[in-house]
């Protein structure tokens, strides 16, 4: 079992920022879920 520090719901604009900004602040471990299967 994997162990996540982040969850995003939802990979609009201020999702895939969110974990954009959370990466770069050393958070390592972070999945993003949406209900498409691309971003946008």
């Amino acid at each position: 079992m994997r162990t996540l520090d982040a969850v995003v719901i939802g990979a609009g604009q201020a999702g895939l920022s969110a974990a954009h900004h959370l990466q770069r602040r050393g958070v390592r471990h972070v999945v993003v879920l949406d209900a498409e299967d691309g971003p946008g």
